[in-house]
């Protein structure tokens, strides 16, 4: 699995709580829907081109998913944008 859903199926179980920005790989901007919630998971994002917090749900903010994501690839060097892409 080597898109960014195939890697959030592989390893974030169905009901998971997933925090991303507003990218097309996560969301429908038109209709502001979630690619990810219909997969099974609970998904909330921050719209970067209008907010870095999300107005409906404020502890949703990039502050805290760009952190969260540090953390994980510090952990987990494989994690890091270059590895991920890289063959893909």
């Amino acid at each position: 699995m080597s898109t960014i859903r195939g890697i959030i199926k592989q390893f974030c179980g169905p009901g998971s709580v997933v925090f991303t920005d507003d990218a097309s790989i996560y969301c429908d901007r038109q209709s502001s829907t979630s690619q990810l919630t219909k997969m099974g998971y609970i998904h909330f994002w921050v719209n970067h081109s209008m907010e870095y917090v999300n107005p409906k749900f404020p502890f949703v903010n990039s502050a805290k998913i760009e952190h969260s994501w540090n953390v994980l690839k510090k952990k987990n060097p494989s994690l890091s944008s270059k590895n991920l892409f890289e063959n893909t």
